[in-house]
This record gives structure tokens, C-alpha cells and sequence, in this order.
């Protein structure tokens, strides 16, 4: 079978899938364009995988994001604490603060990483 994003038609057809038609529609237009079968479900099955592919991405950089945040609120915190054994207590809010925001992000992005194929809709609100 040949690649499918190399069809005249994947262009528009990932431009629907990623605005969230619904399969129906797509593969509709696909057949009034002559394309039908396991051509039609290659070239829609390609553009869903990079849909996914696209949300995931985005998930992957808040996970690391997420990641990086809570490292640093949690080696500064034990570096102040083993260094100068006194920490003021705004600066333990201001730890709390980005460990918290951190750890938030890191759950959107695994959250959304995992549920990537299930949602709906345009990929900019998806992201």
C-alpha cells in the first residue's frame, strides 16, 4: 500500500481531522473525491494518528514543564534548608506555591496525554 499523506486529498482531509469533523463527513468527502475502502480509511486513519500525535506533543511539553517546576521549587527548598538551615516562611509559601503549580501541570499534561485520542473538537482547544 502506498503512503497515504502522499494522496492529493491528505491535505484537506488533516485539516478536518484536526478541526474535529466527525468521520462521517470526512470519509463522505473522501468518496465524492473517488477515494473509497482502505485507500479512504488509510488516508483518514494517517490523519487521526497525527492528531494524536499533534495533542500528545503538546501534553509531553506541559509533563516536562510540570516536571521541571516542582524539581526546582523542591532543590531550592532543600538546598535552603541544608545550606542555611533558616528559611523564612514566604519563601516556603513561594516553594509550596510553584511545587503546587508544577505538580498541576505535570497531571493536566499526563492527563490529557493519555485521553489524546478521546477528544473531540478543533486540537487548539484540545491543547
Amino acid at each position: 500500500m502506498e503512503d497515504p499523506t502522499e494522496e492529493p486529498l491528505y491535505d484537506l482531509i488533516l485539516g478536518m481531522v484536526l478541526w474535529g469533523e466527525p468521520e462521517e463527513d470526512i470519509l463522505h468527502r473522501l468518496e465524492v473525491n473517488g477515494v473509497t475502502g482502505t485507500r479512504a480509511a488509510g488516508i483518514y486513519s494517517a490523519a487521526r494518528s497525527e492528531r494524536i500525535d499533534q495533542i500528545r506533543g503538546e501534553c509531553a511539553r506541559k509533563i516536562r514543564i510540570g516536571i521541571i517546576m516542582a524539581a526546582v521549587a523542591a532543590a531550592i527548598f532543600c538546598g535552603s534548608w541544608f545550606g542555611l538551615r533558616v528559611i523564612p516562611r514566604l519563601f516556603i509559601a513561594g516553594c509550596g506555591v510553584v511545587f503546587g503549580l508544577g505538580m498541576l501541570r505535570l497531571i493536566d499534561g499526563a492527563a490529557g496525554w493519555l485521553m489524546a485520542a478521546q477528544k473531540e473538537g478543533p486540537v487548539s482547544d484540545s491543547i
